[in-house]
């Protein structure tokens, strides 16, 4: 690895060819590994980044929302971006310059020939203070990489700027050829100013005819990508061969080569870009990764796609009772009332509360100080039906975010509770109102006349992942007055911050209420309420699945059991998962492997009836959800894999409570129909546990099932430049499957029942 130092004229010697005739450019040796200060020198880099880390100005400006709302600061900036874009328009080189006709007759060159390579940069991917770029790539029309002797920025780096003299994201590491990679000391990062040139040249040792260039954006993490460049033009002896948008880096390290910036190709001719693959280490990498999945695919699966169908005369002749759990809604699509009807559990025997006034007082968000808001809202009335509610019955104080100035025209406004998209990530279908810690917000309900009241159903914020932390967490109920709910508030579910089920989650009025914020920790006075408070708690249980046992295109669980502070099963509200099921494919609309059986009971079966299978999509990882509408203390989790066909099995897999994940590890593979030791009797499927609990009892039951996690040689990732070492370098063979040769499957639901004897 090269790294080489910037001298008073922002050049640096990158090669030991010819030096050329560049005055401008004077050169600097590199320092070698005999240099006594070189340690001292990385330690001093790594002082740099972190002071820039602390004291950094940029401000990711994208992803703003389409109306323009958010923050106060937010709003600002969306502003002072627009005029941004209008002065750049009219001031960028190369652009007010030249006429429309010119840009319209503007073609790519054919090989253009020259020794003096000039990349312009007009804007970047949002960041209004910063510029930077992993790499730049040149090859020539013999194929080879163009071996250049000097390049020099301007601005050079970080370090023109007051107060920086040591940062390691000087220029010449632009062509140290470690492009691949989030490493600071293998990137250049220069100050930008809109509307002016920033300018990275090239001098190459000898004139050249180029084939292709490749530039490796800003790659540093999601967030900073942002400033990598976007509008560029590159010339080549002072002519333009290029002007265009370069792509913006994903901010980590997977994906092909369009995932981390852009190729451009001067050529059509075969035989010279043959020429190029064969010296393009990246271009290499990625053919041989597509040759070994052609051969594995070819030797698993064969020529025909194999079918999973159970035959007609397997089918058993009685008919299955129908049970079914709520369908994934999709975006928009779901009407309140119907909602509210099929989420809402009415208790018989429950009294419902009757008033004219119901005063809601949020008292706490998910961590969010400035902010508090809600996707939807419905309050339920006799035997948990949701009432008809006209925006003039609403009130609240703050009402909503348009108090604030500058904020008039937002449309996240009060009425939008009521509107009937509450499975939404667009916040134009929220509420949101400011919030100071200590006071509450209170949104009043005047419903004209005294009507039974039982309860209140909340969809909480959910605009992002992110901003999820701005959905109410604690509510308290009043009544005419008179408090309805416990001292200490109820507590709402916190916000998916995605779409993959209906989210809303229904509150109940009434004196024997759980779900309060006091109800997930148990009243102190025994050792086992002390074990209990240690246990995780929440409302969403998510796994996270990982991997498979083998198979790239499907993964699949026989079932699921969670078990409370008492060691009881619990029931979840709701369970789905995402992808749901093998329905989303083309052409497969009654597969019966639905969420559902994942609690069904029936676990200890080959019969794939019973079981969960879901496809396993390209950079989609498959989740599994289990809900509940009150917090729950979990002391066990009991997981069954997939015994039907066993590659298809869940293999490294995490669980999280509320985004928070408590355990992480590899669920072994189930044996299959492999014969017991009678030959018509196959052996049993067998569960595996997570254990939370310290109890002697349970520990000494479980110690045969327990999943244990990864000893720390699986745990611990080496790399160099991603070149996984050691215990990794097993992996390193893993490809990703073609979705063209995804077999086909399918279990129809009809005629599908079970016996009692196979009833848990």
């Amino acid at each position: 690895r090269r790294c080489g130092k910037v001298d008073a004229g922002n050049t640096a010697v990158v090669d030991d060819g010819e030096e050329g005739s560049d005055d401008a450019m004077a050169p600097l040796q590199l320092p070698t590994d005999e240099d006594s200060d070189v340690v001292a020198g990385v330690e001093q880099s790594l002082l740099s980044l972190r002071q820039f880390q602390d004291t950094q100005r940029g401000r990711i400006e994208e992803e703003l929302s389409a109306d323009g709302a958010g923050d106060v600061l937010d709003s600002f900036m969306s502003e002072m971006s627009a005029r941004q874009r209008e002065e750049e328009a009219d001031t960028a080189p190369g652009r007010a310059e030249e006429s429309e006709e010119s840009d319209a007759h503007f073609q790519i060159p054919e090989l253009p020939y020259g020794r003096y390579l000039e990349l312009v940069i007009y804007t970047t991917w949002g960041d209004r203070h910063y510029v930077g770029l992993n790499g730049i790539e040149v090859f020539s029309m013999d194929g080879l990489p163009v071996r250049a002797s000097r390049i020099s920025g301007d601005p050079a780096d970080i370090n023109s700027l007051p107060g920086y003299s040591a940062d390691p994201r000087v220029v010449s590491n632009l062509l140290d050829g470690v492009n691949h990679t989030r490493d600071d000391f293998h990137m250049w990062l220069a100050p930008f100013t809109a509307g002016k040139r920033h300018t990275v040249s090239i001098a190459f040792t000898q004139s050249t005819n180029i084939a292709m260039i490749r530039i490796w954006n800003y790659n540093k993490s999601r967030i900073h990508s942002s400033r990598g460049a976007r509008h560029i033009a590159l010339l080549l002896d002072g002519e333009p061969i290029f002007e265009g948008e370069i792509a913006k880096a994903c901010g980590g390290l997977n994906g092909g080569i369009e995932a981390f910036g852009d190729t451009i190709v001067f050529t059509t001719d075969s035989d010279v870009l043959n020429m190029v693959g064969e010296h393009d280490e990246w271009f290499q990498r990625e053919a041989a990764e597509f040759a070994s999945l052609s051969e594995s695919s070819s030797s698993v699966m064969g020529e025909d796609r194999p079918g999973t169908a159970a035959k007609a005369s397997e089918m058993p002749s009685e008919d299955r009772p129908e049970t079914r759990v709520g369908q994934q809604p999709t975006e928009e699509q779901t009407p309140r009332q119907k909602d509210a009807s099929k989420r809402s559990k009415w208790k018989s025997g429950q009294k419902p509360c009757v008033g004219r006034v119901l005063e809601l007082q949020f008292t706490e968000t998910w961590g969010d100080g400035d902010f508090v808001g809600l996707t939807g809202m419905a309050v339920l009335g006799a035997r948990g039906k949701a009432l008809t509610l006209s925006e003039d019955q609403l009130d609240a104080n703050p009402r909503d975010i348009t108090v604030l100035d500058g904020y008039e025209s937002d449309i996240r406004l009060l009425g939008n509770l009521l509107s009937d998209c509450c499975v939404t990530m667009d916040d134009g279908h929220m509420w949101l109102a400011p919030y100071e810690p200590g006071i509450a917000n209170v949104l009043t309900v005047d419903f004209g006349a005294e009507t039974r009241v039982t309860g209140v159903q909340f969809w909480n914020y959910n605009k992002s992942a992110e901003d999820t932390c701005r959905g109410v967490k604690t509510v308290h109920a009043f009544l005419d007055g008179q408090q309805i709910s416990p001292n200490s508030g109820y507590l709402v579910r916190k916000a998916p911050g995605n779409c993959h089920f209906d989210f809303g989650q229904s509150i109940s009025f009434g004196p024997a209420v759980s779900g309060s914020v006091s109800s997930m920790i148990p009243a102190t006075g025994s050792s086992d309420d002390v074990s209990a408070a240690k246990l995780p708690a929440g409302f969403m249980f998510r796994l996270r699945l990982l991997s498979t046992w083998g198979d790239p295109f499907y993964v699949g669980l026989n079932g699921v059991e969670l078990y409370n502070e008492h060691f009881q099963v619990m029931e979840p509200n709701l369970v789905t998962a995402f992808p749901e099921s093998c329905n989303i494919l083309p052409d497969v609309d009654d597969d019966c492997r639905t969420p559902d059986k994942l609690v069904n009971g029936v676990y200890d079966t080959f019969d794939g009836r019973e079981m969960w299978l879901a496809p396993v999509l390209p950079d989609v990882i498959n989740d599994v959800y289990l809900v509940f509408e009150v917090p729950v203390c979990v002391s066990m989790v009991k997981l069954w894999n997939y015994s039907k066909t066993p590659s298809r099995g869940v293999k490294e897999f995490s669980l999280l409570v509320d985004d928070l994940m408590v355990f992480g590890g590899v669920l072994a593979q189930s044996d299959g129909m492999a014969t017991g030791i009678l030959p018509t009797c196959p052996p049993p499927v067998q569960h595996q546990s997570i254990l939370f609990t310290e109890d002697a009892d349970v520990v000494y039951g479980e110690r045969e099932f327990v999943i244990s996690q990864p000893k720390a040689d699986d745990v611990i990732r080496m790399v160099d430049e991603d070149n996984p070492r050691g215990s990794e370098q097993r992996n390193t063979n893993v490809k990703k499957p073609v979705q063209a040769h995804r077999p086909t499957t399918s279990m129809p639901s009809s005629g599908v029942a079970r016996t009692h004897a196979q009833r848990r």
